[in-house]
């Protein structure tokens, strides 16, 4: 239930001098002594004098809710969702294996890390078609433009270091997404670009795939992780210490052409922070349109209003009498 005239709620205030005056009221009949009165048994009428007061209170009280006009129904909310085309393209190389990121509390490779961190990314985004582009070597695409993330997800969980080769072609990933995006007709199509090293394999170079995806009304956001120093590798003889080359300038050029932006992690929570940015630069507009159905019910307060107040007269001309 809701009110089209709550404004009204504002006479209640007329009750209060009601209230004030009625406890202020002296006895009508002055009488030279009261003992033969205080002989007389008092009527179980008298246990309600009071009545007339609160059945004028009542009257006012539910007059009131019938000028505020009360109303129930039921409301529908129609939403219209204008979402976005999303590739998240993937770095899967021999580096990924990196032992320099932490997870609850315990030492995880690159990519582990990474999975976890776009999962929430793909859970957040309902509204928009998603995509998945892995590379190393090669690039290929590990899963289509979809709206079933349940799907994607699936596909995200089988991801694995090496499945694409142990290098890093980044122009080519670019190349491999941009085909997925360039022939949809999205208000916004869009490339998030994760990679821990520098472009050595693939035919395509990485700037002129920049352009091209410019070209095609593609934004690239690039995103470098790991540390620039020493880290640790897992080898079938234990562990060892490599240092990586990540290539900031080359993504940083990458996200500028195609008026994206470049983000740095070097650990489990900036990484965290870098795709939960994205999402807050990237959202989906929607809009909404109410439909209202409802009834007035302000009769019926009405109706037990105007019969409160025939009781009070008929109590005040009978029973409940004052002696004028």
């Amino acid at each position: 239930m809701w009110f089209a005239n709550p404004y009204a709620f504002l006479l209640l205030l007329l009750l209060i001098p009601l209230t004030h005056g009625y406890l202020r009221q002296r006895p009508a009949v002055r009488i030279p002594s009261g003992d033969a009165v205080q002989r007389v048994s008092p009527s179980v009428w008298v246990r309600f004098r009071h009545l007339l007061f609160i059945l004028r209170c009542l009257t006012i009280f539910f007059t009131i809710i019938a000028l505020a006009r009360p109303q129930t129904g039921r409301a529908q909310r129609e939403k219209k969702t204008d979402g976005l085309d999303i590739m998240l393209v993937l770095d899967t190389s021999g580096s990924m294996q990196a032992l320099d990121f932490v997870l609850e509390g315990k030492r995880q490779d690159r990519l582990s890390v990474v999975k976890h961190a776009l999962s929430q990314f793909i859970q957040k985004r309902t509204e928009d078609r998603l995509g998945m582009v892995v590379f190393g070597t090669h690039a290929y695409t590990q899963a289509p433009l979809t709206l079933d993330h349940d799907v994607l997800l699936t596909f995200l969980d089988q991801v694995q270091i090496g499945m694409a080769g142990d290098a890093t072609a980044i122009g080519d990933a670019i190349g491999v997404a941009t085909n997925r995006l360039k022939e949809l007709k999205a208000k916004s199509k869009i490339i998030v670009l994760l990679t821990d090293g520098s472009n050595n394999a693939g035919k395509l170079n990485p700037l002129s795939a920049a352009e091209a995806a410019k070209v095609m009304g593609v934004k690239i956001y690039t995103i470098g992780i790991g540390s620039h120093g020493p880290v640790p590798i897992r080898t079938e003889r234990g562990y060892t210490q490599v240092v990586l080359d990540l290539d900031d300038k080359l993504l940083t050029q990458i996200a500028e052409t195609t008026g994206g932006k470049y983000f740095t992690a070097a650990d489990t929570e900036n990484l965290f922070k870098v795709y939960a940015t994205i999402d807050q630069l990237e959202k989906s507009e929607s809009k909404a349109q109410i439909f209202q159905q409802y009834d007035e019910t302000y009769e019926s307060w009405a109706w037990i209003a105007w019969g409160l107040f025939l009781l009070e007269l008929l109590l005040r001309f009978t029973r409940l009498r004052w002696v004028p």
